[in-house]
C-alpha cells in the first residue's frame, strides 16, 4: 500500500523485510523512519491519508484503523466485512468524494476462475458496512485503489498467492471500475 499526506509519503509493507510503514520526506526522498504498525497490526496492504489522518488496513487485526500521524497513535479501528468466509482477502482501500471508505476484497482461491473480488463501502464514522459489490469472476484481481475525479480506478498486480504468477489476463493493468 501507499498512502501520502502533510508532504510524507507512507510506502506500507506486508512481509518480514518492510512490514509496517516508511516515512519518506516527499520533497527530498529522504527516508524519515520506519514505523511498526499501531497494536502490533504486522502487515499493511493499503493506506489513504484523509482529513489530516492516516487510514490503515491493519492484516493481523482484520481491521480498518485511523492513526494520527504524527503521535502514530490510533484513534478509531472498524472490524473488516467479508462477504463470506473464503473472502477474507483484502487489499487497498479509499474515500469517495462523499466521505465514504471503500476497500478492495478478494479471496484465497486457487486462480482466476474461482477469484472472488470486490468493493465493500463502509461509513467511516460507524463502521458499518453499507454495501458490498462482486466482481464478475475472472475479470481482474484488484490490488490499489484510489477515487479520482468520480471514479474508482484499481490496477490488477499479477501477484496472488496460490496462483501461478501473472495468471490473471489483466495483470498489470491499470483499470476504472463502474458501479452502477
Amino acid at each position: 500500500g501507499l498512502a501520502y499526506g502533510n508532504g510524507i509519503l507512507y510506502p506500507l509493507g506486508n512481509d518480514d523485510v518492510i512490514d509496517g510503514a516508511y516515512l519518506i520526506d516527499a520533497k527530498s526522498g529522504k527516508t524519515l523512519e520506519h514505523r511498526a504498525l499501531p497494536l502490533g497490526g504486522g502487515g499493511c496492504h493499503g493506506g489513504q491519508f484523509h482529513n489530516g489522518k492516516l487510514w490503515l488496513v491493519e492484516n493481523r487485526l482484520n481491521c480498518l484503523m485511523r492513526v494520527d500521524p504524527k503521535s502514530w497513535t490510533p484513534e478509531w479501528a472498524m472490524p473488516i466485512y467479508s462477504q463470506t468466509e473464503d473472502t477474507k482477502r483484502w487489499h487497498d482501500m479509499t474515500f469517495d468524494d462523499e466521505g465514504f471508505l471503500w476497500l478492495v476484497t478478494g479471496n484465497d482461491s486457487k486462480g482466476p476462475a474461482t477469484g472472488k473480488a470486490g468493493l465493500a463501502k463502509y461509513n467511516a464514522s460507524t463502521g458499518e458496512c453499507l454495501e458490498y459489490i462482486a466482481f464478475r469472476p475472472g475479470t481482474a484481481d484488484p490490488h490499489g485503489l484510489v477515487f479520482h475525479n468520480g471514479k474508482f480506478i484499481s490496477c490488477d498486480a499479477g501477484h496472488h498467492p496460490g496462483w501461478a504468477d501473472q495468471a490473471s489476463k489483466n495483470t498489470g493493468w491499470i483499470f476504472s471500475i463502474e458501479i452502477g
